[in-house]
């Protein structure tokens, strides 16, 4: 080195044992990860370029009389690093990724104003000597791909600053922290997980099929083995509830994961109850160190082994099966924060199964799609789309996408378990309690939280249990876990409960009612029904309550929709994937697939637009701690704290109920929350909470 005082030049500041991080050390290593990370996608050198001058501004005196404990701030560090990268000939993503490092993806006209605000005098000899030192990639280029669209160029961007993002924190965590990068596990390999799943699956189902739906289940799990070997691309598989898909779909991604050199399986679940309910399974099937969890209710056993790791791995994805909410998945695709992004990079090289694939939303479909499309283009990712209830995707993506199954509409009949029965005179909630008394065990699926209440009002108390979003989700577990045990033990078990049953939810009704819905909803609801085919036919009754009402948005819309479908193919058997083609190439054609213009804001590199735009569920709620159970001595602990740690928060979320904005604020005018810990925004339910119906309120005052 010309200059031995650029050794001592620091990037951050003193650790527990006294030491200081040489700033050359830490752009080299970082340069390393980022390098390492970014090749899956072609951007290896590009990678290696944005993190060599990401901290560049770090070399002004400011900011090294900072590190050394003597100054009060060191100024805005990114803008050298964005000039010396175009300097270097590379601007535009790497511009982004540089500028966003701490703050997030900024919008281009920060990006524009930085590139015009040059070097700041002090930086330029220590920079220059600096950069000398620095072995910069010679013919760093960005990938072919990028000149296809503006949307290609954005969503790279995002890829690149996740790689970034996560090396800059991971050394810097092994500089402060280095026992909790000693802790990021050692997980099992891919074939090794591969034996232990095919071991087991084998022990448990081929040699005991007997039972025809054990047949169709090994012909399901043969069939997605089968096309494992194609090449990837994106896939659907779509079989009836009961048809083994959550096996048959972790088969799939495991062997095609080997067969084409991927790094890793990440199963993306619409609700977290369902996430908790397949962790399970995998578990059984892979072993307790094999399984990610991400969402915000996982809470690992106490002293467990491999709990530190799983909470590290959570940050970067850096584990081979992660399972998570769709929420967690689609929104990191399109978000703008480090925190956020750090783990998109790691996406890349996988294999993504998208479970109850119906459920996303309307006005997302054509972002989420151009995104998806661009995974599996340019990013080596394939995408298992799997549900009962597959989507006419093909009416607005030009992706094709492959259909495991030979003949759905073949096998939707020979799994078909029930007999649908339409109703076209209304019923009251007393008559569809009426009708519900007719069989010892049976529910009924309805559209609110307030008709679900409504209708387990009328319900005889002896038989009778509710299941809304009124309940914490500690509460709703137990609720389900007694619906199960009553099933099992043939006990009486009138359910009233809203369409959170209908994704994934292992229940078997031998008689299930269901409010009109949205024609998937339908079906969805129908698949609680003689499950396991105990009975020749379950019963599924379809009605139109004379009460109640409809969730605004696109769910009355696709409700509105359905009814049209039906009216004007009244014979059409609901549960054909057939029909079902045609009812969401309608439904498709009615509604606009991207409400929020956000392929127009990605075009404009408007990445903290994108970010907000972008929410799979309505930014426009409250969370309210409830007094159920453990949920009391949590907040009883946190009486008299001064803050809510993010553990807290974690050990709250099973404890916590969800409230529209509107329903907050006149629920504060009452005096039925009170804020736990001032200025912490969490709130306490002061109004009551029953064991059989959750939050508790004034009828007259507050309808939610």
């Amino acid at each position: 080195m010309a200059d031995k005082a650029i050794e001592f030049l620091l990037a951050h500041s003193k650790n527990e044992t006294g030491d200081c991080q040489p700033l050359a050390s830490h752009l080299a290593q970082t340069a390393d990860m980022a390098d390492r990370f970014a090749q899956r996608f072609g951007a290896g050198d590009v990678a290696r370029l944005a993190a060599l001058t990401h901290d560049l501004g770090k070399a002004s005196d400011r900011f090294q009389r900072y590190l050394a404990g003597v100054g009060d701030s060191g100024g805005d560090h990114k803008i050298a690093g964005v000039v010396q990268a175009c300097n270097l000939g590379l601007s535009g993503p790497v511009s982004f990724a540089i500028a966003g490092h701490h703050g997030g993806l900024p919008n281009f006209a920060d990006v524009k104003a930085i590139l015009g605000a040059g070097i700041a005098p002090e930086l330029g000899p220590r920079l220059v000597e600096l950069v000398s030192h620095l072995a910069f990639p010679s013919n760093a280029a960005y990938p072919a791909f990028l000149d296809s669209s503006p949307r290609e160029t954005e969503f790279f961007t995002r890829m690149l600053f996740s790689a970034l993002v996560d090396a800059d924190y991971l050394d810097t965590e092994s500089h402060f922290d280095p026992k909790k990068a000693e802790d990021r596990g050692d997980y099992p390999t891919l074939g090794e997980l591969w034996s232990r799943f095919d071991d087991t699956y084998r022990s448990r189902f081929s040699t005991n099929l007997g039972r025809e739906l054990n047949t169709i289940r090994q012909d399901v799990h043969d069939a997605c083995l089968s096309t494992a070997e194609h090449e990837p691309g994106a896939f659907s598989l779509t079989v009836p509830t009961g048809g083994g898909k959550t096996l048959a779909s972790l088969g799939f991604a495991l062997r095609h994961a080997l067969k084409w050199g991927l790094d890793r399986v990440i199963v993306v679940i619409p609700y977290t109850s369902i996430i908790e309910q397949t962790a399970d399974v995998f578990r059984e099937f892979l072993g307790p160190d094999a399984v990610l969890e991400h969402h915000s209710a996982t809470q690992d056993e106490p002293g467990a082994d491999y709990a530190v790791s799983r909470e590290l791995a959570s940050e970067n994805w850096d584990a081979p099966i992660i399972v998570t909410t769709a929420v967690q998945f689609f929104e990191s695709l399109f978000a703008n924060l480090p925190s956020r992004c750090r783990k998109v990079h790691n996406v890349a090289g996988s294999v993504v199964i998208v479970d109850e694939t119906q459920t996303l939303p309307l006005g997302l479909l054509r972002p989420t799609f151009e995104v998806i499309a661009s995974l599996i283009r340019n990013y080596q990712v394939s995408f298992l789309f799997t549900t009962a209830t597959q989507p006419a995707y093909q009416g607005f993506t030009d992706l094709p996408i492959r259909e495991i199954m030979p003949d759905p509409s073949r096998l939707a009949r020979n799994l078909r378990r029930v007999t649908w029965e339409r109703l076209d005179e209304p019923l009251s909630w007393d008559e569809v309690a009426v009708r519900m008394r007719t069989c010892e065990q049976a529910m009924a699926v309805v559209n609110t939280r307030a008709d679900a209440r409504s209708l387990y009002s009328t319900l005889p108390a002896t038989s009778r249990l509710h299941l809304s979003t009124n309940l914490c989700g500690a509460h709703r577990r137990a609720v389900l876990g007694e619906v199960k045990r009553r099933l099992q033990a043939g006990e009486p078990c009138l359910l009233a409960t809203t369409q959170l049953v209908e994704a994934g939810v292992d229940l078997d009704f031998p008689s299930v009612l269901r409010a009109r819905a949205p024609l998937e909803a339908l079906v969805q609801a129908a698949g609680r029904c003689n499950r396991e085919g105990r009975q020749e036919r379950g019963t599924v009754l379809i009605f139109d309550p004379s009460e109640g009402g409809l969730p605004r948005g696109s769910y009355e819309t696709a409700t509105q929709a359905t009814d049209v479908f039906l009216r004007a193919e009244p014979d059409t058997e609901i549960d054909d994937p057939e029909a079902q083609r045609r009812y969401f190439a309608q439904l498709y054609q009615a509604c606009d697939l991207d409400a929020k213009s956000i392929s127009h804001l990605r075009e404009s590199f408007e990445f903290p637009s994108v970010a907000k735009a972008y929410r799979l569920i309505a930014d426009d709620s409250v969370a309210v701690a409830v007094s159920w159970q453990k949920g009391q001595e949590l907040l009883d602990q946190l009486r008299g704290s001064s803050w809510v740690s993010r553990a807290d928060w974690r050990r709250l979320q099973p404890y916590l109920v969800s409230l529209r904005s509107h329903e907050f604020r006149r629920a504060q005018e009452a005096g039925l929350c009170g804020e736990v810990v001032a200025a912490s925004g969490l709130w306490r339910w002061e109004g009551g909470y029953d064991p059989y119906i959750g939050l508790q309120w004034d009828f007259d005052t507050l309808i939610f």
